[in-house]
């Protein structure tokens, strides 16, 4: 079909649909007119007004056999149907409450629910960056083999300088309040610490201004923050000029430079941030963050070059480790044990946080589906026994409805 019939037809498709009282009366009165001009011809022929009149009706093929097919030239009277037969099914249930509570609780409906949206939760969601099957979460292995993702700022700088393997590296801390003032109003939202490439790195793009880069993470940096889009939306109605405006964070004023893309929250499942800012400008909160060798505080996720094994990355971050570490603390920590760096696939697309979970119960919850599945199935054969049962109870009813 030609683009300028489209234009024609599908205004007239969505009248027919949304308004069809009037449009079936205005069907009508075309075809009162066409059979009332029909008439008129016929009777200028000579025959009287009966013969005429039943004529044309003859050459119409009949009044409401003629609006059935100018209703199905529509091609809207499927959705007409299937809103009919919607309403008829929720009448039906309506009328018979026992038998809908039965076919409900035999579906098991919430416990399907609750099952798939943890499925989804914890193997399928995206997290919406860019390629994060390439991203890692860099550890540090304590002496009982237990790894954790605590690291000092000095630990840090030491990961951060080191090019080798990694195509980008970034550190973050974990999502706290902020006592946040705007328009002479105290709230608390969710604060985090990043580092200046913690956005490039995940391939996250602005959707306002722009967003933490290298110059805003240096000492003594100036107090920028970047809000993210859905406190954006909320507290401010997506208003442009919310960039250049002056935040206070504790007392502190922060510039809003940007807003993070729709839809990113952070890495961490479970945890969103409101406002992030630069991890220089945390020593304006507590000078401990960036100055304290004993402070864990931060955690580093890498983006790995192309080619890089988990392997060669976990032998590279082996040998990296001693330099590191004794460059930033000393050889021995206060326990007299020594610590070491060590890599972790993160390979889970919906974020950190579900990495523990999917390796943890990823099986089991397939398992577990397939089980609800069996168990949905069976449940099914058993209500469409009852509704056989049931519609031999109605036959006299349905027979007068085909009739």
């Amino acid at each position: 079909m030609r683009p300028e019939r489209w234009l024609y037809t599908i205004p007239l498709r969505m009248r027919s649909l949304f308004r069809r009282a009037q449009t079936d009366q205005e069907l009508d009165d075309e075809l009162h007119d066409h059979l009332e001009r029909k008439t008129e011809e016929y009777v200028a022929q000579g025959m009287t007004r009966e013969e005429a009149h039943r004529r044309a009706r003859l050459d119409l093929g009949g009044m409401e056999q003629a609006k059935e097919k100018c209703r199905d030239a529509r091609r809207v009277n499927w959705i007409q149907d299937l809103m009919k037969d919607l309403r008829f099914a929720l009448r039906i249930l309506r009328k018979s409450p026992g038998f809908t509570a039965v076919a409900v609780v035999a579906l098991g409906i919430g416990a399907n629910t609750a099952i798939f949206s943890m499925m989804d939760a914890v193997l399928l969601r995206m997290l919406p960056v860019r390629n994060p099957q390439e991203l890692v979460l860099v550890l540090r292995q304590e002496p009982d083999d237990r790894a954790r993702d605590g690291f000092t700022n000095a630990l840090w700088e030491g990961v951060r300088d080191q090019e080798d393997v990694f195509a980008g590296v970034f550190a973050w801390s974990r999502s706290k309040p902020f006592a946040t003032e705007w328009t002479g109003s105290v709230r608390e939202v969710q604060g985090l610490f990043v580092s200046e490439n913690y956005f490039t790195t995940l391939g996250v793009n602005a959707a306002a201004g722009r967003l933490i880069a290298a110059a805003d993470d240096r000492p003594g940096c100036a107090p920028v923050a970047v809000l993210s889009y859905g406190f954006w939306e909320t507290y401010f109605g997506r208003e442009r000029d919310v960039v250049g405006r002056t935040l206070s964070l504790y007392g502190q004023p922060f510039e809003v430079i940007g807003v993070s893309a729709p839809r990113f929250y952070g890495v961490e499942v479970g945890k969103k941030f409101d406002v992030a800012v630069p991890i220089c400008a945390s020593a304006l909160f507590d000078r401990r963050n960036t100055e304290s060798r004993s402070r864990w505080w931060l955690s580093i996720m890498a983006r790995v070059k192309p080619g890089i094994t988990p392997a060669q990355l976990n032998a590279w971050l082996e040998t990296l480790s001693p330099g590191v570490m004794n460059a930033a603390l000393p050889d021995w920590d206060a326990e007299g044990q020594r610590r070491f760096l060590r890599a972790k696939l993160v390979s889970i697309p919906a974020g950190l946080g579900t990495s523990e979970l999917r390796g943890e119960f990823g099986q089991a919850l397939r398992v577990l589906m397939v089980i609800v599945a069996l168990v949905m199935l069976i449940a099914c054969a058993n209500i469409a026994s009852l509704m056989l049962a049931r519609g031999t109870a109605r036959g006299k009813e349905i027979a007068v409805r085909k009739a």
